[in-house]
């Protein structure tokens, strides 16, 4: 319980900062959270504690505004890679030889294997969003595949966020119960996330995209 707790601790310290950091803007500070979302996707930086810091200061709404975020992020990283910033972000991508799965997911299986990358986690997120950017794949696929995979991550994370601070924010007796419910929820959640990774995983595996553990040099 108590690394537990620490964990929770820094989760709700990094939710207070950023809080504070978007507090003097109003009811524009919503807007001024998003835009430093989008910034932590366009810089290749892990997405994960914002989207839990989401939960941790807006509740169930930070679910929505992560989500929203994520996907814009997303989007304007595709852009990037497909516009201005290719050859910057071609020599960038180059040199993560895991990136090369991408080429061979629009080649062989389009939205679908997209979608199967997006679940299985077998990427970072940044370096999917440019690399699909560098490829043929089209916008419509790209954001339909987009919005679908990170429904389950971004509600993880989000509800993940916005129950730790729940918790330590109580000091009554119950709080223990609380405790034990919300380790055993995340349990059983993080279980289900992870079989929904390892299936997309198979499914790019059995494709002939992913052999011994890393992706098949064709």
């Amino acid at each position: 319980m108590a690394y537990l707790g620490d964990f929770f601790s820094t989760i709700g310290s990094y939710a207070d900062q950023i809080a504070a950091l978007t507090k003097g803007f109003g009811p524009f500070g919503v807007i001024v959270f998003m835009l430093l979302y989008v910034g932590i996707v366009l810089s290749f930086l892990p997405i994960t504690p914002f989207s839990m810091a989401a939960g941790a200061i807006y509740g169930w709404w930070g679910i929505p505004i992560a989500f929203a975020s994520a996907n814009l992020g997303a989007l304007l990283s595709f852009l990037i890679a497909r516009g201005a910033g290719r050859n910057y972000i071609e020599r960038l991508i180059r040199r993560r030889p895991m990136a090369a799965v991408i080429d061979r997911c629009v080649l062989r299986g389009g939205w679908r294997l997209v979608l199967l990358i997006r679940l299985s986690g077998i990427l970072p997120f940044a370096v999917q969003n440019y690399s699909f950017g560098l490829t043929g794949l089209k916008v419509r696929p790209y954001v339909t595949a987009t919005l679908i995979g990170l429904i389950p991550g971004t509600l993880v994370k989000a509800w993940i966020g916005k129950s730790g601070v729940d918790v330590l924010s109580d000091d009554r007796p119950s709080n223990y119960i609380e405790v034990a419910s919300l380790v055993a929820a995340l349990i059983i959640t993080l279980t289900m996330l992870g079989y929904i990774g390892r299936l997309a995983y198979r499914e790019l595996k059995r494709a002939g995209m992913i052999e011994n553990g890393e992706t098949t040099e064709r």
